[in-house]
């Protein structure tokens, strides 16, 4: 898996030097822009398929030889284009105008000569043993704490080896800017020796090489032949630059003698050098010509989005993850030779729709190159192709070809195992999947399959029970739904529709005295009318007057609402009920005493009690001697009929004089002989006067 990396540098490096973002990726040992056949990229994954052909040769002469023409053009202009992007020779590049900086770069000009040259000559040592000062020491630790940071950030975010000592600085005169190239790039490798980061082990490459990115700016820029300086080192190189500049004429070019530790990138420099030696190969590639703008090869590779997909059988299915519909038509349209982009947010599976397609590719016998711009990216897929058992069929090389033994050891490694490794028995596996995808095929089949009489599927039905919010769900299930035509639907939901127009849902118990009245019929509807009509014009006006005749009498206060109404209608019923058990006078005898004698006694003396029980079987007017439960219960409910007198601070008149009670009994039992019955509503005899449960007379 071979991985490009080119990335900018935030921190003191920004722009790759020699190129700067954006473009596309072009390598020299395949077909079009993208070779290798198919590439993928996270974040806007794309698989490109190489080897396309060139445009129809059966044109006439003339015509074909002016759209060959112009598809030239077309593709040189963005070639041009694509160089220009990724070019950077501008003052941000450090590998062209290098800045000391107060972290993120260490002159060497302090350190120790002779411990330098031994560095120089080792390729490795301490970082304290370098500078023997000790204020110089603590500010090359502080400075290299910062190079070592952003190096590892570079190494493990983008897979680019950014630390070198750089040897030799190149100046030239220019108008605005002050150039400053290094000259030899070594890398360097940066280890910690402890946790607290206060020393660090310095360890050089073994070879050096000259900046590519100064040899490209003296050939482009001053025309200087630069071509057979990069194999040089040493005096000799030195000897070549001057002369390079000199024959150039390249204004006050001089050479430093200086030393410096810092991160400096220039990964996309190979790619415009792959551009501009590619001219020939992108000329060949259909993809290429359509995104350089020719329609005809637009036309060549557009694909007709409104067909489905014809998916994988059973048995030629190699995804090793899951994968839902859309996922298996990006990966069924790659496997047959289109070209494509795949956009999505994080988490919809790019990722593992790449690891599917890099297995069934290679199940094919193809080759795939994934390039990626993080190795984020490469790790999320790396990870789930090791997952199920295949991370011995990639070759990761996104940190660069530098360790070619390991590179070469993972290949003879992968070789090996491919020829020890038996073909597996997958023919009960092809049995069951492909069982189990004519049962998946079945369910999706039914669930978009329109039911009647309402010409709806259960799919359709679903998302719109799921768009229903909380407070508009009810338990109410219509019976025999398949019964209900169409037609009558509509005439259900228009009725319902206006019932709900009409507040027929917003209706609650307290809300109106007419809740749940069950009114069928227009006749039912007049008759509850005319009730409430005759109840608040005649009946309960005289209601009223009884009512507040009897309390005058009694001494009561005069009831304000029919509920007060209604509670002295039952004193006075429960008195008359009374009177007709016990005489008159137990009202004027202390009735809770007495019923206390005739109970437990609790409290009182045996005479007392006695003399108690005496009086209230004289006060007994119905015929047998009752027994002292019967008397207790009797005298009990007396007591408790002269309380509201207490409330009402007034004395209650004789219980004889009860004439405007009866009446206020008996206009009661008129008014609820003329109130609705409960099977006709609840429209109770206040509705007349206010419409509501608690209204006021």
């Amino acid at each position: 898996m071979a991985v490009d990396t080119g990335q900018p540098d935030a921190h003191g490096t920004r722009g790759e030097p020699g190129v700067s973002d954006g473009g596309p990726v072009v390598s020299p040992g395949g077909q079009g822009a993208w070779p290798g056949g198919q590439g993928a990229s996270d974040g806007g994954q794309g698989a490109w398929p190489g080897g396309q052909g060139t445009s129809d040769g059966g044109q006439d002469a003339g015509h074909g030889e002016q759209e060959a023409s112009r598809r030239a053009q077309l593709i040189e202009a963005a070639q041009a284009r694509w160089i220009s992007t990724l070019t950077d020779l501008g003052g941000r590049n450090t590998l062209l105008y290098y800045k000391d900086r107060r972290a993120g770069t260490l002159d060497l000009a302090g350190a120790d000569p002779d411990a330098l040259e031994r560095f120089c000559r080792s390729g490795s040592i301490r970082l304290t043993r370098l500078f023997s000062d000790a204020d110089l020491r603590a500010d090359a630790i502080r400075r290299v704490q910062a190079i070592y940071r952003k190096a590892r950030e570079l190494r493990e975010e983008r897979g680019i080896r950014a630390a070198y000592l750089a040897s030799g600085m190149a100046r030239w005169d220019e108008l605005f800017l002050e150039p400053a190239a290094p000259v030899l790039l070594r890398g360097l490798t940066i280890t910690p020796t402890r946790a607290r980061h206060d020393d660090f082990e310095l360890s050089l490459d073994d070879e050096a090489e000259v900046n590519p990115v100064l040899l490209h700016k003296l050939a482009t820029v001053f025309g200087a032949a630069t071509e057979e300086l990069a194999a040089e080192r040493g005096d000799r190189l030195t000897r070549l630059l001057y002369r390079a500049a000199t024959a150039a004429e390249v204004p006050g070019f001089e050479i430093l003698d200086r030393q410096v530790i810092g991160t400096f990138t220039y990964a996309k420099l190979p790619m415009v050098r792959d551009l501009e030696a590619a001219g020939e190969l992108l000329g060949e590639s259909d993809v290429v010509a359509a995104i350089a703008g020719d329609i005809e090869a637009q036309e060549l590779l557009a694909v007709d989005e409104t067909a489905d997909p014809v998916l994988d059988a059973p048995e030629q299915d190699y995804s090793v993850l899951d994968a839902d519909s859309s996922q298996r038509s990006a990966i069924s349209a790659v496997l047959s030779g289109q070209s494509l982009v795949i956009h999505g947010p994080p988490g919809t599976g790019k990722s593992q729709t790449i690891a599917n397609l890099i297995a069934a590719l290679v199940a094919r016998g193809r080759k795939v190159l994934f390039v990626a711009e993080k190795r984020a990216a490469i790790d999320a897929v790396l990870s789930r192709l090791k997952g199920v058992d295949l991370g011995d069929a990639v070759l990761d090389i996104h940190e660069g070809t530098r360790d070619r033994q390991r590179i070469a050891r993972d290949l003879g490694d992968t070789l090996d195992l491919a020829q020890r490794t038996p073909d597996p028995e997958v023919a009960g596996l092809h049995r069951r999947l492909v069982d189990r995808q004519q049962r998946l095929s079945e369910h999706v089949a039914a669930l978009h399959q329109a039911h009647q009489p309402w010409g709806l599927t259960p799919f359709e039905i679903q998302s719109a029970l799921l768009g229903i919010p909380e407070q508009a769900r009810t338990p109410v299930r219509l019976a025999a739904p398949e019964l209900i035509t169409s037609d009558r639907a509509d005439r259900v939901r228009d009725e319902l529709r206006e019932f709900a127009h009409l507040g027929g849902f917003a209706i609650r118990p307290a809300s109106t005295p007419w809740f749940g009245a069950k009114l069928p019929t227009a006749e039912a509807a007049r008759h509850a009318c005319d009730l409430a009509a005759r109840l608040s014009s005649h009946s309960l006006p005289v209601f009223v007057h009884h009512c507040h005749r009897a309390a005058e009498e009694t001494g009561l206060r005069p009831p304000e609402s029919y509920r007060e109404a209604a509670a002295q209608i039952l004193l006075y019923a429960s008195i008359a009920q009374t009177l007709r058990t016990l005489d008159a006078g137990v009202f004027a005898a202390s009735p809770e005493r007495l019923a206390v004698a005739c109970g437990d006694g609790a409290g009182l003396k045996f005479r007392e009690r006695h003399a108690l029980r005496k009086q209230a079987q004289a006060l007994w007017l119905a015929g047998a001697p009752p027994s002292r439960e019967e008397l207790a219960a009797a005298l009990s409910g007396a007591a408790q009929q002269l309380r509201p007198r207490a409330a009402a601070r007034g004395a209650c008149r004789r219980p004889g004089d009860r004439l405007e009670a009866a009446e206020a009994v008996r206009a009661r039992h008129v008014v609820r002989r003329q109130r609705p019955r409960r099977a006709a509503g609840r429209a109770g005899p206040q509705a007349g006067h206010t419409g509501h449960g608690r209204g006021r007379f």
